[in-house]
């Protein structure tokens, strides 16, 4: 039992860093995307297509 424990954790662990570098890059595109200058995204041209 502790050794699926510790499996499973070593599975886990290897994501860890690619998580805390990855969720500042979606939150800088999410932001992005919606509009950090005051204008919707789809009015600067941007990757996203129009809702």
């Amino acid at each position: 039992m502790i050794e699926q424990r510790l499996a499973r954790r070593r599975l886990v662990f290897p994501y860890i860093p690619g998580l805390l570098t990855g969720l500042p890059a979606i939150a800088c595109a999410k932001s992005r995307l919606i509009g950090v200058y005051g204008e919707p995204a789809r009015h600067k041209g941007s990757i996203a297509p129009p809702r």
